[in-house]
């Protein structure tokens, strides 16, 4: 709490800045990215189920893992959590990446699928670390304006 009290308006103000920006374009190349593998899903399969596939395993890994999740992260480091769940992510697309080219067709569906639930949980991790760690970057003042801010990038994209 002490923290709270040696916030300027101006620095809460900057980090509201910042973090609109961060997750403003977090939330649209994430976006971008589960339309793109869908996309290449569609193309490789001509199967419209693999395109809505993508579309469908990010909400119900969700549904899912939301309980675990706020536990995990109540009882970690959210700044570990929000670092460790980016690496993870970058080595999760490289594992992708390099595993794409030993399947084909419908079998293209085996490691997208397990890349998705991995890269949904990943990010749920992040965004509940990230919201459970607001009251430390901005005023108390301000943190239901941050809070509607996220909300609202979130649902955009």
């Amino acid at each position: 709490m002490e923290n709270q009290n040696q916030l300027t308006q101006s620095h809460s103000n900057q980090q509201i800045i910042k973090s609109l920006t961060s997750n403003g374009l977090g939330a649209f190349s994430y976006g971008i990215f589960q339309y793109g593998i869908s996309f290449m899903l569609l193309h490789a399969t001509h199967s419209p189920l693999s395109f809505g596939m993508n579309i469908a395993v990010g909400p119900l890994i969700s549904l899912l893992t939301f309980i675990p999740i706020g536990n995990f992260v109540d009882t970690h480091n959210h700044k570990r959590i929000i670092f460790w769940g980016y690496v993870l992510r970058m080595i999760g697309f490289f594992a992708l990446a390099l595993a794409l080219p030993f399947f084909h067709g419908e079998a293209l569906l085996i490691p997208v699928a397990i890349f998705i639930a991995i890269d949904s949980i990943l990010v749920n991790l992040r965004n509940t670390a990230y919201s459970a760690s607001i009251r430390q970057l901005v005023r108390m003042s301000d943190v239901a304006k941050i809070n509607f801010a996220h909300h609202r990038c979130s649902i955009r994209f």
